[in-house]
């Protein structure tokens, strides 16, 4: 591609570079320095020369930059010489594209040998100037206009996609404020069902405890019989803050995990607690005993009972030796407990522990 960077000139700067003072003072300003003259001349020449072997979309660049930069209108402080540097543009361009070989003075026009169209009148030469001129200048406005009008729509396009994509953001929020709206009052209402029963169930189990106990104080009125560790029958109010106790142990352990610092040791010893005393309680009121084991596996196959049985080896799994939970020997184990146990142990222990709680009270009720 042909770069007419290389070939830059000036037509203010060319005649001083190439003219000495006494040179420059000696021309007079209304007439043009031949010397100065042919030198711009070749210089359009040869560039002309160079642009012509280039492709033909190269070749109109180089045409419209001469005929820019030599435009009188843009040399008002040399007018005669620009005036002449165009005309040397259009009858080089013209010999160019007849094949006319280049004039033996250098590719002045002064002689006229070579183009065909030196007999022309100065008006003539004028209007192909002008012709072409407007030509040039018109497709060099059209590619101005065709850019301008490319980066608008651009512009349009991207300002588009962003406005749908705030839209998709904007819808996309407000899904899921919505959805977190239902699920919160979801949940607000399965709470309020939960105490509803809670409280039924809690009222059968008195009622049912109370009858349970009355049956028992009748055979005990015909048995002088006592175990040596038993407690009294009518004793109603220990099976009952066992099996309060245990469910204030889950909430506590569900407070625990919830905390900006979770204490999941915390909650799987208090899981532990609260299946412990459920199991217990379920102990005394089928036959009065009272237990002081804190195995969790053990207490849970005393019932004979394969679900409560389960789900005590699981959280005697989960907590392994329980004596950690009691007393803190550093002897016994490598971590310490708030290193050892995960909120995935803490949920599975709770979990465990509330599906004890509920299999004894319908087991008791």
């Amino acid at each position: 591609m042909f770069d007419m960077e290389t070939h830059n000139m000036s037509s203010n700067g060319f005649a001083a570079d190439h003219l000495n003072s006494d040179q420059q003072a000696a021309a007079p300003p209304s007439e043009i320095d031949p010397e100065v003259r042919e030198l711009v001349f070749d210089w359009i020449t040869e560039t002309l020369q160079q642009a012509w072997i280039s492709p033909e979309s190269d070749r109109k660049k180089v045409i419209k930059q001469l005929l820019l930069k030599w435009h009188p209108d843009k040399n008002a402080d040399d007018p005669e010489l620009s005036l002449a540097a165009t005309q040397h543009i259009q009858s080089e361009v013209e010999r160019l594209e007849n094949g006319l070989p280049r004039s033996r003075s250098g590719g002045s026009t002064s002689s006229g040998t070579y183009f065909r169209f030196s007999h022309r009148s100065p008006s003539d030469h004028d209007d192909l100037f002008q012709r072409r001129y407007d030509e040039v200048f018109n497709s060099f406005m059209e590619e101005v206009r065709r850019k301008r009008e490319e980066f608008r729509r651009q512009c349009e396009e991207r300002e588009e996609a962003s406005r749908y994509e705030r839209e998709l953001r904007q819808r996309e929020r407000e899904r899921q404020r919505q959805q977190f709206e239902q699920t919160r009052k979801e949940r607000e209402r399965r709470e309020a069902e939960r105490e509803r029963e809670r409280r039924k169930e809690e009222e059968e189990r008195r009622q049912a405890f109370a009858r349970n106990q009355r049956h028992r104080r009748r055979e005990q009125d015909h048995t002088e019989s006592t175990t040596s560790n038993g407690i009294k029958l009518s004793d109603e109010e220990m099976v009952e803050g066992l099996l309060r106790q245990a469910e204030h142990d889950i909430k506590a352990a569900q407070n625990d995990m919830a905390l900006e610092e979770p204490a999941y040791e915390w909650a799987c010893f208090k899981a532990h607690q609260s299946a412990e005393k459920t199991i217990k309680a379920l102990h005394l009121f089928r036959i009065g005993l009272k237990s002081n084991s804190h195995e969790l596996s053990t207490l849970a196959s005393s019932t004979r009972d394969p679900e409560l049985m389960d789900l005590g080896a699981k959280i005697q799994e989960i907590i392994g030796n329980n004596n950690k939970l009691y007393n803190l020997v550093l002897s016994d184990f490598t971590v310490i407990p708030h290193d050892e146990f995960t909120v995935e142990k803490a949920l599975e222990a709770v979990t465990c522990a509330t599906d004890i709680l509920d299999r004894v009270k319908s087991m008791i009720a």
